[in-house]
């Protein structure tokens, strides 16, 4: 999920593409972790959300980045609480 989201920003062809990539780097690399911790993709979801508005992204693709991202979470909260029953 994480390298659809960092296609997604290739896409949008941004001088600023390299800030994107290095947390979506960090993301993957939670992800690629034993336990994920939500939390942590959550706060580095809201690093790329806080970046989106500063980086000037226009609305509808800062919108789309922050359905991929809440995607994301849920994801990896579903995966989290699946762990937790078994």
């Amino acid at each position: 999920m994480a390298d659809a989201i960092e296609r997604r920003v290739s896409r949008l062809n941004l001088d600023s593409q390299g800030e994107f990539v290095a947390i979506l780097n960090a993301i993957t690399m939670q992800l690629e972790a034993p336990t994920p911790d939500p939390a942590v993709v959550r706060l580095l979801a809201d690093a790329i959300r806080a970046l989106a508005p500063a980086r000037r992204l226009h609305e509808q693709d800062r919108q789309r980045l922050g359905d991929a991202l809440d995607r994301l979470i849920e994801h990896v909260e579903a995966s989290r609480a699946l762990r937790r029953e078994r």
